[in-house]
């Protein structure tokens, strides 16, 4: 099973020089901030959704 944690707060965006830099999302402070996905045993894709990264352990 693998999986991720998703900062749906932040994203990143091309910056100067094509460096990647994170920038606030639409979403930054409404709701809960990560999202677990994985894929499950029988193929649907699974997911979870938490305030701190630190949760999901």
């Amino acid at each position: 099973m693998v999986g991720h944690i998703q900062d749906r707060w932040s994203k990143t965006e091309p910056g100067p020089n094509a460096k990647p830099v994170k920038v606030k999302s639409d979403r930054h402070g409404i709701g809960l901030r990560y999202r677990t996905r994985y894929i499950g045993p029988d193929g649907t894709e699974k997911g979870q959704h938490y305030a701190a990264a630190r949760e999901h352990g």
